[in-house]
Order: C-alpha cells, then sequence, then structure tokens
C-alpha cells in the first residue's frame, strides 16, 4: 500500500533480492576476503538483506552464520561507517537477531514451566520471512519461548504445553491435518492429560474455521482475532480460556512511526483514516466492510479531517492528527490500532467485536475510544471536537506509556545485579550497542565492570548503556557510555570478542512488554484452571510405602463416620499397575470410570456403529403462496434424510441460514424464497463450505395438481438421471455434483429404505434445468424383475429451473458463474408492459387469450376423451431415456 511502506529502501520484503542472492553466491562469499578488500560495507548489506532467503533455502544455521560474519565485520569498521556514506544501521535488522536466538530472556518474569513440542518443528520453516509483517507473531513467541528460561525438557513437571507452528501453509498444516489426525495423542503426548485445557498455540491471522473442534477445543489461544466478521462458522475464541494478542509491527516501522510523532501543539489534524475500502479492493466488499465507506460519505471534505484511500504521505499524516479511526476491515481487527500507539494518535475505534489485547495491564478507556460501527457520522466528529487539547495530550501520554505493550521486541534480557541508581540488565556477552539507535557519548572507567556502570551514571546524565571490555592487564579495560533510546531493547550487534553490554533498565521498563502480558495471563489461567476428575490425573506422581498406613487410616474413619460397616472392601488390582511404582491400592479403585465425567458416563456412551450423518435442510421464507408451500413439501417427501424448519424472515441475512444449519446438524440446504408472492428463488448449496446455487424456480407442477397415476414407496432411494450436458458443460459439472449430494439418499440413512423405485431426471434445454419425477413400474406383474420390461409413469412433482449465479462459499464468497441470458421477473414485466402500451399489441393479446381460451377447452375434451380409450396413462418406456 502507498505511503505504508516508509522506510522500504531497507525493508528486506519490498524488493526483489533473487539477483543479490545470485551475487553473494558466484562472486562474494566463494572469495570473501577480496570481497571484503572491495567493498566491506557492500558485503554486510547484501548478507543483510539476503538473509531471509538464506534461512528459507539453506536453513536458521547458515543464516546465523552468515549473520556473525556481517556482525564482525560491522564491528571491525564500525568507525568508518558514518563517512563511507553507505546507509548500514544494524537496527533495521534488529529483529532478525531476536528470531536467530542470540539473546536469552526470563519469559516475562513468570515462574511458570514450559515444555515445547518438537514433533511440529517441520512446520516452523522460513522463520525469517514469517517473522515480518503483521502475522509475524507467531514465529517471535516461537523464537522467545527457545531462549527462555522456564522451557523444561521433562515434560512430566511443565505446567504448560506450547505447540509451534508458523503462519501460512505451515499453520494450516497443523491444525487441519496433524491436530486431527488419527496418531494426533501420539504425536502431542500431553494432550489427552488435560483435554487439552495446558497446552497453546499462537493465531496470528485467522481464527480457526471447521466445525469439529476437538482435539483442540480446549486449548488456550494466543490470537490477534477475537472474532471473523461475515464467517458464521462457530468460533473457538472464547475471553475465559483465550488471550488476545497485538499483531506483529517490524522495528523498523516502529522507528520511522516514532520520528513522525508530532507533540500535541503541532498536530493540526483532528481525525486521520486512509485505507483501502470496499471502493478500492475487492477483499472489503466481500466482508462488507461498509463502516469504512460510511467513514469517506461522512467525513471526505471537512477541512481537519483526512480520510480516504491510501496516500504517500500516510505516515506524515498520522503522525500529525490527535484521533486515528480504527474501523475494522475484513476481519474484526486491524493493525492500525497497534501503529497508533507509535504515532501517538488516539485510536477511535470502530469495530463491534473486537476484544482488545491485554486488558489485565493497560486501561484502555483512559488512552482509546469505543464507537458504535452504525453510528458513524456527524454525531461522532461533534463528539471527537468536544475534547480539550489538555484532555487529548493527557490521553496521548498515557498512549505512549502503553506502546511498549505492542513492541515485540522488548521483553529480552536477563535481569543483572542492582547498582547505585538502579537495576542494570546484562545482555548476552560478545556483543556490543551499536547504530543510530545507541548514541555515542564518552569513553568511561574501564578499571572493570563494575567501575564502567558507575562512571555511566556519574560523568553523564544521559548515559543508560554502557560497552564494557575486560582487558588482558589488570585495570586496562575498555569502557564506552552510550544514550539508547530505549535502554530496555538496545538495538546489538555480534562478533565483538570479549565485550558485553549491561543497560540501566528499572522495573516498570523491564515488565513493559507483550511477553510480560502474555506470561502474567497464562499464569493465571494455570492458576484458575478448571479442576479434572480424569483416570490419569491420580497417578501423575507416585506415593511412597509410608503413606499407606496413614492413607489406610483416614479411609477407614471416613468409612465409620458414614454408617459403613467396618469390612474394608479390596478393589481388585489392575495388573497393569505394578507394585514397585508405589502406587497406591485405592488409585485402582479411582482408575475406574468416573460417573462424573462425560467422557466416561454410561448414560451419554455413545453407539460406535457409523451412521451417514449428511442431512439436507429444507425450508422456505415467509411470503411464499400455498402453490410454493407445497412444492416444497413435495420436495421434503422425496428427501428421507431432509430436516424441516419453520419459515425463515427474508430480512434477515442470509448468512444466518449457516448457523440454521449448524443447529439442526445438516450440512445441505435447500431454500425456497419467494418474492411479491409470484416469484420462488431456490437456494442449493453446502454448508458450511459451498459453493451455493440460486435459481428461478418456473412452470411448477405440485404432486396434487398434476394428479398423475405413478406412485412410489415413501423413504425409497431414488436414481438420479441426468443428460449428457452434465458432463460437457463445466458449471453444470458442479450443479451435478451438488445435486446428487443434496437430492441424493446417502448410504445407511437410518430413514431410508434399501428400495430404488422412482428416478429423478435432469435435462437441460433451453438454458434451464427441468425436472421431471417418475416411478419405476413393470409392465406387469410378472415383468417385476426384468430389468427391460420396466417403465417409467411420472409421478410429480415437475418444474423448471433457471440458473441465475454460483457463489463460492455459502451464502457469500465470489461469484463463480453469471448467467448471462438470465432476465429477472420484474423486467420480463416491464417489457411486457412496454408492449402492450402499442394499441395493436394490446389487441393482438387480447385475441391470443380469447383464441388460446377456446382451444384449450377443445384441447381438454379431445384429451379426455383419449384418456377413455386407453389406459393407463402417461407411460414411457425406461429404455427411451438412456
Amino acid at each position: 500500500m502507498a505511503g505504508r511502506e516508509d522506510g522500504r529502501s531497507l525493508d528486506p520484503r519490498s524488493d526483489n533480492l533473487d539477483y543479490l542472492r545470485q551475487v553473494m553466491n558466484s562472486e562474494v562469499l566463494p572469495d570473501l576476503d577480496n570481497a571484503v578488500k572491495d567493498c566491506v560495507f557492500g558485503v554486510i548489506s547484501l548478507i543483510w538483506l539476503t538473509l531471509a532467503s538464506v534461512d528459507s533455502e539453506e536453513g536458521l544455521h547458515r543464516a546465523r552464520e552468515l549473520e556473525a560474519i556481517a556482525d564482525g565485520l560491522f564491528f571491525q569498521f564500525s568507525e568508518l561507517v558514518e563517512g563511507s556514506g553507505w546507509p548500514l544501521d544494524p537496527t533495521k535488522f534488529f529483529g532478525y537477531r531476536q528470531l536467530l536466538g542470540h539473546e536469552e530472556n526470563e519469559c516475562g518474569g513468570s515462574t511458570l514451566r514450559v515444555f515445547v513440542y518438537n514433533s511440529t518443528l517441520d512446520l516452523t520453516r522460513r522463520r525469517l520471512i514469517t517473522g515480518l509483517g503483521m502475522m509475524a507473531a507467531a514465529s517471535h513467541i516461537h523464537a522467545y519461548l527457545e531462549r527462555a528460561s522456564c522451557v523444561v525438557k521433562d515434560p512430566e513437571t511443565a505446567d504448560l504445553f506450547f505447540v509451534p507452528a508458523y503462519h501460512g501453509d505451515q499453520y494450516n498444516e497443523f491444525l487441519e491435518v496433524r491436530a486431527h489426525a488419527g496418531d494426533s495423542n501420539q504425536r502431542f503426548s500431553h494432550l489427552a492429560r488435560r483435554r487439552g485445557q495446558d497446552h497453546f498455540f499462537v493465531v496470528s491471522a485467522n481464527l480457526p474455521s471447521w466445525k469439529h473442534l476437538a482435539p483442540l477445543r480446549n486449548a488456550i489461544l494466543l490470537t490477534v482475532e477475537s472474532w471473523q466478521v461475515n464467517d458464521d462458522i462457530p468460533r473457538w475464541y472464547s475471553p475465559w480460556k483465550d488471550i488476545m494478542i497485538p499483531g506483529y509491527i517490524d522495528r523498523w516501522r516502529i522507528d520511522a512511526m516514532r520520528r513522525v510523532n508530532k507533540p500535541t501543539h503541532e498536530r493540526g489534524f483532528l481525525m486521520v483514516f486512509h485505507g483501502n475500502h470496499p471502493g478500492n479492493h475487492g477483499l472489503y466488499v466481500t466482508h462488507k466492510a461498509q463502516v469504512r465507506t460510511r467513514i469517506l460519505e461522512s467525513f471526505a471534505g471537512i477541512p481537519d479531517c483526512s480520510v480516504g484511500g491510501p496516500v504517500p504521505d500516510f505516515f506524515q499524516r498520522m503522525g500529525r492528527t490527535h484521533f486515528c479511526l480504527v474501523p475494522r476491515g475484513s476481519s474484526a481487527w486491524t493493525i492500525h490500532l497497534y501503529e497508533s500507539f507509535f504515532f501517538g494518535c488516539i485510536p477511535v475505534i470502530i469495530s463491534d467485536f473486537l476484544d482488545v489485547p491485554f486488558q489485565n495491564v493497560i486501561d484502555w478507556p483512559a488512552l482509546s475510544i469505543k464507537w458504535p460501527e452504525d453510528q458513524v457520522g456527524l454525531e461522532l466528529l461533534a463528539y471527537l471536537r468536544s475534547f480539550s487539547l489538555e484532555r487529548i495530550a493527557q490521553m496521548k501520554r498515557r498512549l505512549e506509556e502503553a506502546a511498549c505493550f505492542f513492541d515485540f521486541h522488548r521483553g529480552w534480557g536477563r535481569r543483572g545485579r542492582k547498582g547505585e541508581h538502579g537495576e542494570w540488565m546484562g545482555w548476552a556477552v560478545n556483543q556490543v550497542a551499536l547504530g543510530e539507535d545507541c548514541e555515542y557519548l564518552q569513553h568511561g572507567d574501564g578499571r572493570s565492570a563494575e567501575e564502567c556502570r558507575r562512571s555511566c551514571i556519574r560523568q553523564h546524565p544521559r548515559c543508560n548503556t554502557v560497552n564494557f571490555h575486560l582487558g588482558s592487564a589488570a585495570d586496562s579495560g575498555d569502557c564506552v557510555l552510550r544514550s539508547c533510546r530505549d535502554p530496555a531493547q538496545p538495538a546489538l550487534t555480534g562478533g565483538a570478542d570479549g565485550w558485553q553490554v549491561w543497560s540501566v533498565v528499572n522495573e516498570t521498563q523491564l515488565h513493559c512488554s507483550p511477553y510480560h502480558a502474555i506470561f502474567s495471563q497464562l499464569q493465571e489461567r494455570v492458576r484458575n484452571r478448571p479442576s479434572q476428575h480424569g483416570r490419569r490425573t491420580w497417578l501423575l506422581r507416585p506415593l511412597m510405602d509410608s503413606s499407606l498406613p496413614v492413607i489406610a487410616r483416614g479411609y477407614n474413619r471416613a468409612r465409620s463416620v458414614n454408617g459403613f460397616s467396618d469390612h474394608v472392601h479390596k478393589p481388585k488390582r489392575d495388573p497393569r499397575v505394578s507394585r514397585e511404582f508405589g502406587y497406591l491400592e485405592a488409585a485402582d479403585e479411582m482408575a475406574k470410570p468416573d460417573p462424573y465425567l462425560m467422557a466416561d458416563a454410561a448414560y451419554i456412551q455413545k453407539d460406535t456403529r457409523w451412521r451417514n450423518k449428511q442431512r439436507t435442510l429444507v425450508f422456505c421464507s415467509r411470503g411464499v403462496t400455498a402453490r410454493f408451500r407445497h412444492l416444497c413439501d413435495d420436495l421434503r417427501k422425496l428427501l428421507p434424510h431432509h430436516k424441516s424448519e419453520p419459515k425463515f424472515e427474508k430480512r434477515s441475512n442470509f448468512n444466518e441460514i449457516n448457523e440454521i444449519c449448524e443447529l439442526k446438524n445438516c450440512n445441505n440446504v435447500v431454500f425456497f424464497e419467494a418474492r411479491k408472492r409470484e416469484d420462488l428463488y431456490l437456494w442449493v448449496g453446502r454448508v458450511p463450505s459451498g459453493p451455493t446455487m440460486k435459481f428461478q424456480v418456473l412452470n411448477i407442477h405440485t404432486t396434487q395438481e398434476v394428479r398423475l397415476a405413478g406412485n412410489c414407496l415413501l423413504g425409497s432411494r431414488p436414481i438420479m438421471y441426468f443428460d449428457k450436458s452434465f458432463s460437457e458443460v463445466s458449471y453444470l459439472k458442479l450443479v451435478k455434483g451438488l445435486f446428487i449430494q443434496v437430492f441424493g439418499t446417502p448410504r445407511n440413512h437410518p430413514k431410508s429404505k434399501p428400495f430404488h423405485d422412482h428416478i429423478m431426471c435432469f435435462y437441460w434445454l433451453d438454458k434451464k434445468i427441468w425436472f421431471r419425477h417418475y416411478q419405476i413400474s413393470p409392465e406387469t406383474p410378472d415383468d417385476s424383475n426384468k430389468p427391460e420390461k420396466q417403465v417409467l409413469t411420472e409421478i410429480g412433482p415437475r418444474f423448471v429451473l433457471d440458473p441465475i449465479r454460483i457463489l463460492g462459499g455459502s451464502f457469500n464468497g465470489q461469484t463463480l458463474f453469471l448467467n448471462p441470458h438470465y432476465m429477472s421477473p420484474t423486467a420480463l414485466r416491464v417489457q411486457a408492459r412496454k408492449l402492450l402500451k402499442n394499441p395493436y399489441a394490446a389487441w393482438l393479446a387480447h385475441a391470443c387469450i380469447s383464441s388460446d381460451r377456446f382451444g384449450s377447452l377443445v384441447r381438454w375434451q379431445d384429451l379426455l376423451s383419449s384418456q377413455l380409450e386407453q389406459s393407463p396413462p402417461y407411460h414411457y418406456k425406461l429404455r427411451h431415456l438412456t
């Protein structure tokens, strides 16, 4: 998006770097020494820019090797960078160092013990690429845990279990395939211990959207999304167990935002919104983000309001506005919300279903505004104008104080020792703080690390970081004093053998990070975890034999108090439990099925026999006539696997049909929509995946109206016949497949009968689908077992379907097919009225109607006489259809 890539010349994602990668492999790395002599800063730039592709092609190990080479060269020649003209700054690539695991951490000060599964390590490839952009939280949290002090190797001692998988295809593979595979309990060995309540994973993009939630339905989600708008599948998110996290913002973008952050008295805009909307992006049309359209319609043209599509100076406008509008986009959340903390503009959240993260540590009402989507207009403008500059400045100050909770580069490092003026954080050895992020001040006392830190506080008021190198002789060390913009996350450079980095970090700065907020909420989830009464929960740790008499005395005392006999029944011993492990005999009793456990309760034990669960919901909208309702009833009689529903309110959103299907446990739907009490439309679809087809129903004849002689067994299975056009025309192939799913009776359905005595026929003629329904019966009673002696007798109903469109989703999604020959009934009526305005055409129509009445009377008389002469009527040979 134009204007949103400020600093893109330094962004490794912004250009196609294949050519640079080829140059590095063919010319630089084979002769590295000469390349360094020719242009050392060019070599450093090539390595930094191509690290992501190196990780993608050769892995993290090779990326770490090249990054160490670049760091060493930059540290060696750092004094020459300023006069070289090369725009080299390690701050821009600081996120790579954290993803490559150069720094340790203390799990946000948490005492939790976390076990990280290695069964999904193959789903954590391309870390440096997936670690960029707003969906990169999964990559950074995994890299953080790899270097965390709270990670344990023994799963039996763990409080929580983390399942890593990065966004994209790897995330889909984990959730949609491996988590539902038959060997999931072996792949995730402790998943069944608490039914997933002690497992957590990161959802850095979209929420899981399938209907079957097991086996991860109880797992904790670290999710950026609280609601998937316009997607009517039940969501996994629950505020009682899941944790909202912010989207990821790259370090170079944060620096660019802070550079344009103006003080309150220098801001000239009242509100700003620039982004995609339904007028310039089809995704927002699909997801019906109409609130963005209302923003443009309400505030465009107002002098102190800047709204519209993407603009080149987006960063500058955001840094000069008091309020930034944060409307929902293709989903409930948007990265605009978290960018506002670094722009310094007060966010006005216009997303009804968004849950904001970290409400336990951030006072959101004190630094933001929540506004309903349906009330966007001049009322919002008047409300924002009522804020005084003093109140805006106060909210801006609170906003910037909380910005550290949305910076994933904070929270690393281990606490060192206390000094005279605060807490000193000791970072990893063999690295130094360099670059634009940390300004050089002067040299300090190099006799020891303690004296170096002391001289930082005494010699310069702005000093908050020191680089110290212990010399070979006593009192011969080197101490460099620096002033970093944020001492809680200084940009570090490796390759500095023997150097140490220390920075002054107080408790407030130390605890202000997304990781601290995440782990504090995880600790609350563990502390308030619901009790479990499962067969495995009781046998987690063996008891010593010395405790057996105590347990036995307590057991006998409890029996006597409750009026039981003194005889203690000795339960049967499970042969699988050995006495040598120290388990109690009472534990065998506990291992029996627990009647209070749903999986063990006898009254809800499910029949394990296979049953076909395919169901079709057949219902209609309000406003249908009696004929339309009878047609709907006729279809229900033909489908033994149908389910009924009262009439649907037409004014409701059709996406609610998906919810009705879910409640009815139906995966197909046949919906009749009536309009103007004379037009009938048919919706046929698969729920919830799609597709959905819309037809206009013409030439309707219900079973009662045709009054034909045939009949078939109620609940019998139909033969479905499609003419050859359904195997040749592309979209008709899709129609055929959907009709087989919807109208065909599923195999082994409990309400179906094992007989095939009727046939449903679909013909393609005159750009329309003609439906006929016949009974299969023998010519004579003696021919019941002779296939060539079977005849078809039409029994109704009959109708014609005029295709209108095919949608990719369930009552939503992309249009896959649009009938160019279709003309709506309203347009046909308008055209007919125009023709009847001609007097000659009106007289001709009246004459045709009169002649039709006379001709129909003659035809009915002839038909009646012919029916008396032949019996039975309307018989056709089965072979004529084939």
